[in-house]
């Protein structure tokens, strides 16, 4: 037995141990990552999920609640526990929701009581995304049927509150009925995926802030949106350099201020500076709401060469991208990380590998996620085929004022991750919502060979197959995903990856160099079922490479003059 498999033993029998004094376990403690036993019910995801918005005052109802199956949504179960507990925010499909099941129809049921000094106020219920459409009840009245959310779903409740405890019932009826657990189910997410909270707000309040940057004048658009505008308001925005302000401006809240900053640093991927702002919402120059924020100040172009060729330019300087495609997904959590910490710690992965481009193609990312991207360091591109359901302008709007969004792409994934083809066309979106081409170079991934026989797929080894189609039709025939402990990825073959990783990157860089193409791409950063040529395992046990000898690999690469 591997030291591996001995360990995952002991991990697993720690976190069945904790399980077994709450009401809710996983659904197969097998299909766990590494951050599976950081899971606490009593706090998960209990970060504000509003990082470019927080108020002081809220209340997370993540956790625990009660669920059920229902053949439709016609009898809302009010004053009657349900038979199942589910933990929010995990989709019903993910291990970690105790569920890991699917039927078209479902209820979520909670109580929660509102704190005592929010007395006065406007209460708001926020679903940072379900996926379905869905029916809300509060203490048996209904506040509201919606479509699918792909954007936040933000209810005011404050007329039908009452003191003491409060009944909360959320109808969900899902797109799709079907559950097999094979491959082809690797991103089914349905029912409550994000966060869901509380918000206390004045009669007067703060919705929503924007921010656009100017770094030739060097100048910040700061645009509120505010809700109950009347006479004798004012926005005061004051901008934080570490602790100290360096602009302060005070202005209508139904125009766009911009604010002078004469020593602006830019933000990059070298320099992801961040400046702190505090948002202050006046009534005769009394503070009546307040929210902290922050915006990192950059200016990425992409603009004709000869050609047909496109460049890309970040702060005015050429920059030569190197990309990876995050496709989200995680074996416990589906579209949902099991923690911020575990989010975190993969946008981390991808910049210490040297990669200063994410190129997005899983479901619509969070604020944290993006939050994340800002702070560490690196370029996003989010492809909008992830996103059908949504428009352009509404995907620009969210995004535009994180430092790390560069740009919106359209690429049909089934085409980018074509290993056969390393030189592919896609268009690209950049704030006027005014599509373009451009030209990317994909390095060819190999698929590579297991320490272990190749018939014993799981969710965590590496597979070793003649091609891609093999492997999604060995997953097809099975009668489920292989739950054996995660295989040993020995120290020759992280050499051998490393070295293959090496001789392509080489081949990418000379192509795309020969063809006047500024942005390389590796098109997978973390295994999942049917793709096992991600860098690292999808459980996050291992990186199949090894990290410090790929960021000299791909820091070697330098823009020539040429470009």
């Amino acid at each position: 037995m591997t030291n591996t498999r001995l360990a995952l033993i002991f991990i697993t029998g720690i976190i069945l141990s904790y399980y077994s004094v709450s009401d809710w376990r996983p659904a197969n403690a097998s299909l766990l990552s590494k951050w599976s036993q950081y899971v606490n019910p009593e706090n998960v995801h209990g970060e504000y999920p509003r990082p470019q918005f927080v108020r002081e005052e809220w209340k997370n109802l993540n956790g625990t609640w009660q669920f059920e199956f229902t053949s439709d949504l016609k009898s809302p179960p009010v004053e009657r526990n349900l038979s199942r507990q589910i933990l929010i925010p995990f989709p019903i499909e993910a291990n970690l929701s105790g569920i890991m099941d699917s039927q078209c129809c479902m209820w979520y049921r909670r109580n929660f009581q509102i704190p005592q000094n929010w007395d006065g106020s406007r209460i708001f219920l926020h679903f940072d995304r379900i996926i379905g459409e869905s029916i809300l009840f509060l203490n048996g009245v209904e506040m509201g049927e919606f479509e699918s959310c792909d954007t936040r779903l933000s209810v005011e409740i404050t007329g039908n509150l009452k003191v003491g405890l409060n009944e909360l019932i959320v109808g969900v009826k899902a797109n799709t009925c079907e559950f097999s657990g094979a491959a082809t189910d690797n991103f089914s997410s349905h029912g409550i995926v994000n966060t869901v909270w509380l918000e206390p707000v004045p009669s007067v309040y703060m919705s929503n802030v924007q921010f656009r940057s100017n770094l030739k004048k060097k100048q910040i658009q700061v645009k509120i949106d505010a809700v109950g505008l009347a006479n004798n308001i004012s926005v005061e925005t004051i901008i934080w350099a570490a602790k100290t302000p360096v602009a302060r401006l005070q202005g209508n809240p139904e125009k766009a201020m911009h604010i002078n900053i004469p020593k602006l640093i830019p933000w990059s991927p070298e320099n992801p500076h961040l400046y702190k702002v505090q948002l202050k919402l006046l009534k005769n120059r009394v503070p009546i709401d307040s929210v902290w924020s922050y915006f990192g100040a950059k200016d990425y172009r992409i603009v004709p060469d000869t050609g047909n060729d496109q460049q890309v330019f970040l702060n005015g300087e050429k920059l030569l991208q190197l990309g990876v495609v995050d496709f989200g997904y995680w074996p416990d959590g589906k579209i949902t990380a099991p923690s911020d910490r575990a989010v975190r710690t993969e946008i981390e992965s991808a910049k210490k590998m040297g990669f200063n481009l994410i190129v997005n193609s899983g479901c619509m990312p969070s604020d944290r996620w993006f939050y994340w991207c800002d702070k560490i360091g690196i370029l996003v591109w989010q492809n909008i085929e992830a996103e059908k359901s949504r428009t352009i302008g509404n995907c620009l709007s969210q995004y535009e004022s994180h430092a790390s969004f560069a740009s919106l792409i359209s690429c049909d994934e089934r085409v980018c991750s074509d290993s056969r083809v390393s030189k592919k066309s896609l268009q690209y979106c950049i704030k006027k919502q005014q599509w373009q081409q451009m030209q990317v170079q994909y390095i060819q991934p190999s698929i590579i060979k297991p320490s272990a026989a190749k018939e014993k797929i799981n969710y965590s080894s590496i597979s070793a197959v003649n091609g891609v189609d093999d492997l999604i039709d060995q997953f097809q025939r099975s009668a489920g995903l292989d739950v054996a402990p995660p295989q040993e990825i020995s120290a020759p073959k992280i050499k051998l990856n490393t070295e293959t990783y090496r001789q392509k990157f080489i081949v990418a860089r000379k192509r795309a160099l020969n063809a006047g193409i500024s942005t390389i791409i590796y098109p997978q950063l973390t295994d999942f079922p049917g793709r096992k040529f991600g860098l690292q395992t999808q459980d996050r046990r291992q990186f199949k490479v090894d990290l410090q000898k790929i960021l000299h690999i791909n820091k070697s690469h330098k823009i020539p003059d040429s470009i």
